[in-house]
């Protein structure tokens, strides 16, 4: 499936006393995918990556040149994954504390024989801890794997 043609819709049905039928939906889709893989730069507020995504087949795909920051002092730790079409894969943290910054060379993902390719890709970050909650959480463009 390609991304430019995914819609999430939702709708809810609901009947009214008087048997009327009042129909709502709402619907959305990621912003302009980009085709392939480039650069990305993904911050909250509180927590940033950036990095480069490259497709190197349907189903794999590797970020290079990855750093992740904690930018704010809320002792909340730092982190980040990568979405595809059916899910996420790892979450690489920083818990470092205060505008401390991880650096990852490479990080290879995809999908196992059998799965499904990874037809898009985007990328999530945020911060959180167990005591003072989450921060909002932000999400890269989504990016089409022209391999699929």
């Amino acid at each position: 499936m390609n991304l430019k043609k995914f819609v999430n819709v939702a709708a809810v049905v609901s009947l009214a006393t008087l048997g009327s039928v009042v129909v709502s939906t709402g619907a959305y889709a990621y912003a302009a995918p980009r085709n392939g893989g480039g650069h990305f730069d993904v911050s909250d507020g509180s927590a940033e990556v950036s990095g480069t995504l490259n497709f190197t087949g349907a189903r794999t795909f590797t970020l290079s040149n990855v750093d992740l920051t904690d930018r704010a002092c809320d002792a909340r730790y730092a982190f980040f994954y990568a979405v595809d079409n059916v899910g996420h894969f790892a979450e690489h943290r920083n818990g470092n504390g205060c505008h401390t910054t991880i650096h990852w060379d490479s990080l290879s993902g995809g999908s196992s024989a059998g799965d499904p390719d990874v037809e898009y890709l985007y990328i999530h970050v945020q911060a959180c801890s167990l005591t003072s909650g989450c921060s909002g959480g932000a999400d890269s463009p989504a990016f089409d794997n022209p391999n699929t």
